[in-house]
């Protein structure tokens, strides 16, 4: 379960709660906390990339359209999507089984999946929105950052485990 947990909590949660959404935040964070409720960040593209704010998935007209990949976990119960919107990026709350929004699995290097989800024209709402604009991209780029120094942090201590048996 920790295994889910951590980057539902650690980069998920972060997008939600460095966003301008607080009765979204009320809504989810809790959940989001106790465990109730998994979430995933899906922010890279479906043509790959690791910079959160190069975006092609769209938000227009009230629905998402595009794609993203290594999702995880690819069984939440709803993504935070990153988008393009007139108003520069932004970040929505979509449940799972919303109509359009569809997820494949992809096996990830440690025998573990992800997902790669597709959008299409995924209908959302003003109180889906969890940030826009520029809070939107400090969000996006926040939660990415966090999550590498909290994988850094992982490695380092799986590291000096390894060098203790080896020594």
């Amino acid at each position: 379960l920790l295994l889910l947990l951590y980057p539902s909590l650690g980069v998920a949660a972060a997008a939600l709660l460095h966003g301008d959404n607080e009765a979204l935040k009320k809504k989810l964070l809790p959940g989001i906390a106790s465990g109730e409720i998994l979430s995933a960040l899906a922010w890279q593209e479906a043509e790959g990339g690791i910079d959160p704010l190069a975006i092609a998935t769209r938000a227009e007209g009230g629905a998402l359209n595009g794609g993203k990949r290594f999702v995880f976990p690819a069984d939440a119960d709803g993504y935070l999507v990153s988008a393009r919107s007139g108003n520069g990026p932004a970040v929505y709350w979509v449940e799972k089984g919303t109509a359009g929004l569809t997820v494949e699995y992809e096996p990830r290097a440690d025998g573990t999946r992800c997902g790669r989800i597709s959008l299409k024209n995924v209908k959302v709402i003003d109180a889906q929105l969890a940030a826009s604009g520029k809070t939107a991209g400090a969000a996006l780029q926040r939660a990415v950052d966090e999550a590498t120094i909290m994988a850094g942090a992982e490695l380092l201590g799986v590291m000096s485990r390894a060098l203790e048996i080896t020594l």
